[in-house]
């Protein structure tokens, strides 16, 4: 995308119509023969399993795929092959699981596009994530974290986080995060293209962003390293 691209700008909007234009022209299309429908499904399953396969042969052949981060097992791949299962087959549940598994992060994607993509496309080895022992006071918990990473032009992205977790009858009833964002523009925003467009200010208050959580759960997650208050590596000078 161009330097014109920000967050619900005019680019912004009018992706978001074409994707709502383009699935209203699709449904309208299948609707009208079954002949049409079955075409639409086979060509929407056949793109879908191909971009994938490609996709994968492609970081691999250009050495991003990293075992085992890069394996096919997160929930967005899951979603897709059960979409592209749901598409050739009809198959109820399949089109229930991953409509209701991929509503969320498609949407996330449509409306919050990546801002991290630099960070990810740059990374000369990989990110460390840390986090800190959590101090609890009242009914709030703080908590910090620090993410490291090395570049691929020498420089070093190490950011500091803190997580404010106000608790409301044993669940997380809000959270608030706070980092270090001139850190993150002057890495990333040479990169990226919201870099080069001017941040507009705040009209109004911002809100938490995890309003309605009823309940947190924490598992462990085997293909992300989070060592606690274990040594960084050195930063090569």
């Amino acid at each position: 995308m161009g330097s014109h691209f920000y967050l619900f700008g005019p680019v912004h909007i009018l992706i978001l119509v074409s994707v709502l234009a383009v699935a209203l022209l699709l449904a309208k299309a299948s609707r009208r023969n079954r002949a049409a429908a079955r075409a639409i499904r086979y060509a929407l399953g056949a793109f879908l399993a191909l971009n994938e396969l490609v996709w994968h042969a492609y970081s691999f052949h250009t050495g991003a795929f990293r075992f085992p981060d890069g394996l096919p097992l997160q929930l967005c791949d899951l979603t897709l092959w059960l979409t592209v299962l749901a598409l050739f087959t009809l198959n109820p549940l399949a089109f229930e699981v991953a409509y209701f598994a991929g509503l969320g992060g498609a949407g996330m994607a449509l409306l919050t596009p990546d801002l991290y993509a630099p960070l990810v496309k740059h990374l000369n080895g990989p990110m460390k994530v840390r986090l800190s022992t959590m101090v609890a006071e009242g009914g709030s918990v703080f908590e910090e974290m620090d993410t490291l990473a090395h570049l691929d032009d020498g420089t070093v992205y190490n950011n500091w986080h803190c997580f404010i977790h106000e608790i409301r009858d044993g669940r997380i009833a809000q959270t608030r995060e706070y980092m270090d964002t001139h850190h993150l523009w002057v890495v990333l925003g040479r990169w990226a293209d919201w870099g080069k467009t001017p941040v507009p200010p705040l009209r109004r208050a911002r809100r938490s962003n995890m309003p309605y959580a009823t309940a947190t759960f924490q598992t462990r997650n085997p293909f992300l390293k989070l060592d606690r208050w274990e040594p960084l590596p050195p930063v090569k000078t």
